[in-house]
């Protein structure tokens, strides 16, 4: 008789990479997620909540092509093409571009899940929890210091001992020397996967063969190798000097930084590394991620994106923010205990 009804693996089996949390866990996830939105709420931060699913077009005009080819995409009945949120702060900023309130500042936080197939392994996370905060209207070195020491605030307070390593980049640095180079959008692309797996050997051969000054190329490589902000910072001044690279004022905003931050962090050390680069097409400031040295991913995320706003709403805003993983902060709890 049981012959008769036997249940094939799709019936049995959570598809990889997606989560059930039993009771226990619930519990904890809930208790969690009430002390950061009390912490965003006593910080000034309004909540919204972005949407499951949105037009996939909405992804696709604002992600690298790697993002891009991760996203998981369906059709209403009306044909559409519709997508699970792969990114919220897009979700989010395209929701606020639609109040009335377009010239009014705003800083939100939400909570919610990012959903992606994954092109790396079956046994990696395609489902991601996350909360977050913007500030919808301003991007400036004295906003990202207050986010920093927000982030600061929220690992003293969930007292975590082992300090976060926040690595801070700035998109312009190489975008100000790929134009110097006079390198093609396809080149680009591909010497930002070359920084982002810190292939030295690849990234010196690929530049013996550019067009462009030889100092913007040993600029560019001394970002992959030094990580002494002043020695970085001095020789970006210099170069951006005798070649009217622009980038002065990236220079002056991160000395800004550094002081507004001056002896206000305590859970977390800032690091300087202008080979940082995130993997979403929409940043165009500041950038970091934060990391532990016993979890290989990063555990808070977020930049400055000041065109967003603005293509969603025609009005220009900057804007900044960040997000932490939540699923990974937990696994950063478990570990205290």
């Amino acid at each position: 008789m049981r012959s008769d009804y036997k249940i094939d693996s799709e019936n049995k089996w959570i598809p990889d990479g997606f989560h059930f949390l039993g009771p226990t866990a619930s519990t904890k996830r809930r208790q969690l997620l009430e002390k950061l939105c009390d912490f965003f709420s006593e910080h000034g931060y309004s909540e919204v909540i972005p949407p499951s699913f949105d037009f996939t077009s909405s992804f696709i005009n604002h992600l690298s092509k790697s993002e891009r080819d991760s996203i998981l995409k369906a059709r209403d009945l009306q044909g559409r093409e519709i997508s699970p949120g792969i990114d919220l702060t897009i979700q989010v900023v395209k929701g606020m571009a639609g109040f009335l309130q377009k010239k009014q500042n705003h800083n939100v936080f939400y909570r919610g899940t990012t959903i992606k197939d994954n092109y790396k392994s079956n046994t990696d996370r395609r489902e991601v929890m996350q909360v977050g905060a913007e500030v919808i209207g301003s991007s400036d070195a004295k906003t990202f210091a207050m986010m920093l020491q927000q982030i600061d605030g929220i690992c003293k307070q969930f007292g975590l001992s082992e300090k976060v390593t926040l690595v801070l980049g700035h998109v312009r640095v190489f975008s100000s020397l790929a134009k110097a180079l006079y390198l093609s959008r396809k080149e680009k692309i591909y010497l930002s996967s070359l920084l982002y797996a810190k292939n030295y050997k690849e990234i010196q051969s690929f530049l013996q063969n550019c067009q462009g000054e030889s100092e913007v190329k040993d600029l560019l490589l001394q970002t992959l190798l030094e990580f002494d902000s002043q020695v970085i910072v001095a020789e970006i001044t210099k170069v951006s000097k005798k070649y009217q690279l622009g980038l002065e004022k990236v220079v002056s905003g991160l000395s800004e930084i550094g002081v507004l931050l001056t002896e206000r962090l305590h859970s977390i050390d800032l690091c300087v590394d202008f080979s940082l680069l995130r993997d979403l097409d929409y940043y165009t400031g500041f950038v970091f991620h934060g990391y532990t040295d016993r979890i290989p991913y990063p555990i808070f995320t977020g930049g400055a994106y000041d065109h967003l706003y603005e293509k969603f709403s025609g009005v220009e805003k900057d804007a900044c923010g960040f997000a932490l993983n939540l699923d990974l902060f937990e696994e950063m709890i478990e570990m205290e205990i």
